[in-house]
């Protein structure tokens, strides 16, 4: 375990029910993290006697005992609280309790309780805020067993920086660039913001002569004292203790081979990434070539005046034994359908599947949709002369969607009985929709607004972990001894975007999660898409490879091998 998280039950308001707040911390103090309680000296502690990985300091004289206390009202320093404030809510306590924990992180931290390497303020009555309490505390017990960065501070909120010309906007008014409630970071840089903040505070006051908020005080130091945690985005709800990926994802160590394909030119055109599909008993790959180019900070070059994403795509056969292209043809893509113009032409993301005795593809679209926003096209592609023969918009389950992309093919053993009471195993086609919850759909008769087919959700569960809730896309699912496996990817904002991947097995029967790794990148963190992986197996099982495509800054593609044995998947959350 490597973090230790801080809480404080000193302070209640007289509208909080101390039940109600007792329930949903025990829910975390079952979890089995290192937790430290501050608690007044007169409050009963025995609910908290059998938990062994609770910490209880009693404090002695409530909030009027603190430092910041002391600072500020027993000095007597002259001070005005926030004009625009819940009167009955943000009375001179709440407000100083906000302020308080910065004296319990550095005390907990100088006496080395518990010892770890990192550090976690959370606020005691924070969990009425999840709502999906089981999956986010599942989270935080998932977070403590990675590789956290060795030194840093995050904190979440929901707005800009404060701007230096409008102080102001923090005197009066909450200022949400920080949500407070939460902060993580290694017990070096906690203290040392603790020890800044305990300072800083005292000096606002005595200067502006305002009691201000602690998250608006943050917004003030972020801005005007030279303290740069790392920000990321989050509202008051489960996304609070979701921090960024880039604080535990690591590249992977053990890539045994990298190939670099000899793509053929295509004038104003890059090769991007490719899809994998195993068919009639030959390698093949469709590789997306696209327009324009993007700059190291994320910004994009396009090869036309209009800004218009197109695409192109290319089919490959591959060796069998070096899964290299022994051919590569340009697809015909007769799909069929109007074209409506808007910011992308052609078909983006293509994923080939097996059904119905021949080659299907499902792939993104602007130019073919019905409504001008990114729909979903399905239609045959066929393997042998390389041609896309029609195309069907499928609507999506949410009618207000803007952006529908990474629908994942994937089929489902059923037993059917027939009209002679015969009883026969059948496929169905499904389609993974969404990760959290996980929502299987399948596609029928039916829409409106133009289309005359739907994806309509038939099974919906939420994954044991509240990482999934940042899960957007993922490669095909390929069969394996122990269940369907392949690889899911998010993605935050950063400059440029960075891409997170993690390999997921589900059951065959149910697609429920029942393993994934640990997040990683391939080579760094930026833009690394991935819809492309298969299994290569040797006649020993010690020597075989994932097999990744992969595109860099949507270009520059190459094929990575990973050996089997170095991805660990765990058991859901309890690794």
């Amino acid at each position: 375990m490597t973090i230790t998280y801080i809480t404080s039950l000193i302070y209640t308001q007289k509208n909080e029910n101390i039940g109600d707040l007792l329930a949903h911390f025990i829910n975390f103090a079952s979890s089995g993290l290192k937790i430290i309680l501050f608690i007044n000296d007169n409050h009963d502690t025995s609910i908290f006697e059998h938990f062994e990985n609770i910490k209880i300091i009693k404090w002695s004289g409530g909030l009027h005992s603190t430092q910041v206390w002391t600072s500020i009202i027993n000095n007597e320093i002259e001070y005005a609280l926030p004009d625009n404030r819940n009167i009955e809510k943000d009375t001179l306590e709440f407000i100083m309790n906000g302020h308080a924990k910065y004296q319990f992180i550095m005390q907990v931290i100088e006496t080395k309780m518990w010892n770890t390497t990192h550090y976690a303020w959370i606020d005691f009555n924070l969990f009425h805020l999840f709502k999906q309490k089981t999956e986010t505390i599942n989270y935080l017990k998932w977070l403590d067993q990675l590789q956290l960065n060795d030194v840093f501070i995050t904190l979440p909120g929901c707005w800009s920086a404060l701007d230096k010309e409008k102080l102001g906007d923090i005197m009066n008014s909450v200022h949400w660039r920080f949500c407070g409630g939460f902060m993580l970071g290694d017990y070096f840089t906690m203290f040392q913001t603790a020890m800044k903040y305990n300072k800083m505070i005292v000096e606002f006051v005595e200067t502006h002569k305002k009691l201000v908020w602690d998250f608006n005080m943050l917004a003030y130091m972020e801005t005007f004292c030279e303290w740069s945690p790392q920000w990321y985005r989050a509202d008051h709800n489960d996304s609070i203790v979701l921090i960024s990926a880039d604080l535990y994802t690591r590249p992977l160590t053990e890539i045994s081979q990298k190939i670099v394909y000899d793509y053929p030119q295509i004038p104003d055109y890059l090769p991007a990434s490719a899809s994998y599909l195993y068919y009639n008993e030959k390698h093949w790959i469709n590789t997306r070539y696209v327009n324009y180019w993007i700059y190291p900070a994320g910004a994009y070059h396009f090869n036309n005046p209009e800004k218009l994403i197109e695409n192109k795509n290319v089919l490959s056969e591959l060796d069998e034994l070096t899964m290299t292209p022994i051919s590569y043809k340009t697809v015909d893509e007769h799909v069929g359908l109007p074209v409506v113009k808007g910011i992308s032409a052609g078909l983006e993301d293509i994923r080939l599947f097996e059904w119905g005795g021949g080659v299907k593809y499902i792939a993104t679209s602007v130019g073919f949709s019905p409504n001008g926003r990114s729909t979903m096209i399905m239609g045959d592609y066929n393997i042998e002369t390389g041609e896309i023969n029609g195309g069907v918009p499928i609507q999506s389950p949410n009618q207000d969607s803007w952006a529908e992309k990474n629908w994942i093919p994937i089929v489902k053993k059923k037993e059917v009985i027939f009209g002679d009471g015969e009883l026969k195993e059948m496929d169905e086609l499904m389609f993974i929709y969404k990760w959290y919850p996980l929502e299987v759909g399948v596609i029928e008769d039916g829409g409106t607004n133009g289309y005359t087919k739907r994806l309509r959700i038939v099974d919906r569960v939420y994954p044991d972990n509240a990482i999934f809730s940042k899960i957007r896309g993922s490669t095909m699912f390929e069969e394996v001894d122990e269940g369907l496996l392949g690889l899911v990817h998010y993605s935050e904002e950063h400059s440029p975007r960075h891409y997170y991947h993690m390999m997921i097995l589900l059951d065959k029967e149910t697609f429920e999660v029942k393993k994934y790794s640990e997040p990683f990148c391939f080579e760094k963190l930026g833009i690394e898409f991935c819809i492309g992986f298969t299994v290569q197996e040797w006649e020993d099982e010690i020597d075989n490879e994932y097999v990744f495509w992969i595109s860099r800054h949507d270009r520059d593609p190459i094929t990575l091998f990973v050996k089997c044995n170095s991805i660990h998947l765990f058991s859901k959350a309890n690794r």
